[in-house]
């Protein structure tokens, strides 16, 4: 095994409905990705057409196998890439007055 970079991504649809969470290899090839709609949490998206900017981190791991957790605490996203035994590769925190969600009614 060899050390390989990962870039994590973090967006929002342009229906600002959902979440979209993607990892790519150094060769720019999507190794994992997943989708996060609000709804199943109850929230929705408290803003005009202004979309939250993406957010982009990399991490370098010696790991055969990569995937995303994605869970659900104290009023934010906890985004986890993890690596062949669930080590924690990297964490991104997504919180809801950052990208203006709030409870839907």
């Amino acid at each position: 095994m060899s050390l390989e970079t990962y870039r994590l991504v973090v967006d929002e649809t342009e229906t600002t409905d959902e979440m979209t969470v993607d990892l790519y290899d150094e060769d720019d090839l999507l190794e994992a990705s997943t989708r996060v709609p609000y709804e199943e949490f109850g929230l929705l998206a408290i803003r005009d057409e202004d979309r939250p900017d993406p957010i982009e981190h990399e991490t370098t791991a010696d790991v055969m196998t990569v995937s995303l957790d994605i869970q659900r605490q104290q009023g934010a996203f906890e985004i986890r890439v993890l690596g062949d035994t669930d080590e924690r590769l990297l964490t991104e925190r997504v919180t809801d007055s950052d990208w203006n969600l709030a409870a839907a009614e």
